[in-house]
């Protein structure tokens, strides 16, 4: 997400620079704060990965609310990519057969813009950048010849890959539904099949997903 300089700077950095320059050029008619958080989604469980703690979703007035939630503000480009590159490390993996340093989750990194006109009205809006762990085939390896370690190991790895995959499966299906309601054909995607999802619900519906 990162990437290298130039040319193959990767979206983070891009995204952080282009907000903080549109703040700069539009400080002469409102004044804007950028805060960041990050949600760690493993085993369709969210946690805070800025905060170390785990997450609870609900309904209020119809809007969803994540319960625990930590934002931090930053006031640069670099804060917030230092800020997300922290959040990184924290990130759950594990090594496996395809990797050795594979990602066990999905991350949402949600990036929010408030602030007031100079004739006090409010502005707000908010950009989710996703760092979706990769869908996996299953170990051709079988369980012959293995350690009670190893097998539990194995076992783990299954299971993440289990949920890894159902929730990009739904994420394709939401994605589709949403591609089929623009050309006006009813769909109604699945959003609260899994936490990925229906935290993202909001920014897919209104196209403020990268």
């Amino acid at each position: 997400m990162e990437g290298g300089q130039g040319d193959s700077e990767g979206i983070l950095p891009r995204a952080a620079k282009m907000i903080f320059t549109e703040i700069e050029r539009q400080q002469n008619y409102c004044t804007l704060e950028v805060f960041v958080s990050c949600i760690e989604i493993y085993l369709d469980n969210p946690r805070d990965l800025l905060g170390d703690s785990d997450l609870k979703l609900r309904v209020n007035k119809d809007k969803l609310v994540v319960e625990g939630l930590n934002r931090y503000k930053v006031s640069t480009p670099n804060e917030l990519i230092d800020l997300i590159g922290q959040s990184c490390e924290k990130r759950q993996t594990r090594e496996t057969h395809l990797n050795s340093r594979s990602s066990r989750s999905h991350t949402i990194y949600q990036i929010a813009i408030e602030g007031s006109t100079l004739e006090f009205q409010t502005v707000k809006g908010k950009i989710s950048l996703i760092d979706l762990a990769g869908s996996e085939r299953s170990n051709p390896d079988t369980y012959s010849n293995k350690t009670s370690t190893q097998i539990e190991t194995m076992k783990a790895v299954q299971n993440e890959a289990k949920y890894i995959n159902t929730s990009l499966s739904c994420l394709r299906r939401v994605i589709a539904d949403l591609v089929q309601r623009t050309k006006g054909v009813l769909a109604v995607p699945p959003f609260r099949e899994t936490k990925l999802t229906r935290i993202l619900q909001e920014s897919l519906n209104q196209g403020k997903v990268a």
